[in-house]
């Protein structure tokens, strides 16, 4: 899992966001290019 979110993060699709804590936290978020992703995917769904 780990290696496909660095390739999502790597192709502009996702974000990630660390945070210095403990234990650590890791947040993603999708990028613009993502959003536009996740819309094309909506529409195959249909």
């Amino acid at each position: 899992m780990t290696s496909r979110l660095r390739e999502l993060e790597n192709d502009g699709i996702i974000h990630r966001e660390l945070f210095a804590q403990v234990p650590a936290k890791v947040i993603y978020t999708l990028t613009e290019k993502g959003e536009k992703l996740k819309l094309v995917f909506d529409e195959l769904k249909k």
